[in-house]
């Protein structure tokens, strides 16, 4: 399905569940949804909702399972949470994966839950930070069976293209240092650096510097984040995809035509190196990774992208002997 879910929904106030996951459905989460006090279980998840949860949702006093994972909603989690005194099951799960649906973001200082019937908690891959849980995270370890909180993400992903020689320095925003009650001595933040999933050596501090950077330390970055306040509480940094620079002569750049430019549901890709293949990469305006593809040019090869929503992108063809980018726009 697809369109907003319309504000009229709250005109069923003896609807006990209701179910709407894994569509298509956009705009926000009406307020009036607040209306449904009979609701035991409510499903948004794996949609492409925008906005923030509503306050209204802890009006649902006798809701026992809610999901309002990976649908693109984002914000803090309502302090009117407290109120659904039968909650067992809470999926507020960020990211999904998947091209339909987008991932939720939530982050800031999370609700104390402690004294709802919780059973499963699903918060992993948002934006909380160590304080966001701190003062009540020991119960949740301790009462809540299944309880899924690591990792949160940290920062965006970056494309960063050097030419040997470089010295490179990765960056990424630290978390706060947590504070709660029982807590004598706030322990400090430590930090690590993975290079195509592999631990590096050394590699401790908030930042990472590559002195004269070659072509073997072109990779994917990503870094940690942990305090031994918050144990097992992992944030992680998204990734920094490290690229070494190619020339592009004229030559190159008559093999490879991307077209129609704007796009609404087919873009073509005109390749003239035969038995080549190449690897295709969309990211959204914030630098998101969106879609990815392996092309051959055997033959013109195509890419759908009739489910990616209207705006700008930018496309990266990596092959073994040149690396293009172009921006395009989807109607």
């Amino acid at each position: 399905m697809t369109g907003v879910i319309p504000a009229e929904i709250g005109n069923f106030p003896e609807l006990i569940s209701l179910q709407l996951f894994f569509n298509k459905i956009s705009g926000t989460l009406p307020i009036e949804l607040g209306n449904l006090t009979e609701l035991t279980e409510l499903d948004v998840s794996g949609n492409r909702f925008s906005g923030t949860i509503p306050e209204e949702l802890g009006n649902l006093v006798k809701m026992e399972y809610l999901w309002l994972g990976g649908c693109g909603l984002s914000g803090s989690i309502p302090q009117s949470f407290q109120n659904l005194t039968y909650l067992i099951f809470l999926d507020l799960k960020g990211d999904y994966n998947y091209i339909d649906w987008l991932p939720s973001k939530f982050s800031g200082d999370f609700p104390d839950l402690t004294n709802l019937p919780l059973t499963n908690l699903y918060i992993n891959y948002n934006y909380f930070s160590f304080s966001d849980f701190s003062d009540e995270f020991s119960q949740y370890i301790s009462n809540i069976e299944y309880f899924e909180y690591s990792p949160q993400l940290v920062d965006n992903p970056e494309d960063i293209i050097f030419s040997p020689g470089d010295d490179i320095t990765l960056t990424m925003t630290d978390a706060p240092i947590p504070f709660a009650p029982g807590i004598q001595n706030s322990s400090p933040n430590t930090y690590q650096w993975f290079k195509d999933n592999q631990y590096i050596p050394g590699a401790t501090s908030l930042n990472y510097t590559i002195d004269n950077a070659q072509e073997s330390d072109a990779g994917v970055y990503v870094a940690q984040i942990y305090n031994a306040a918050v144990p097992d509480f992992v944030l992680q940094r998204l990734e920094i995809t490290l690229s070494k620079s190619l020339s592009i002569d004229d030559n190159i750049l008559e093999k490879m035509k991307i077209y129609p430019n704007p796009v609404s549901s087919t873009l073509i890709f005109n390749i003239k190196e035969n038995g080549k293949s190449y690897k295709v990469s969309i990211y959204d305006i914030s630098g998101k990774l969106v879609k990815t593809e392996k092309l051959s040019a055997l033959r013109n090869p195509n890419i759908d992208v009739s489910n990616l929503e209207s705006g700008v992108y930018m496309i990266k063809v990596i092959s073994e002997n040149f690396t293009i980018s172009r921006k395009i726009i989807k109607e």
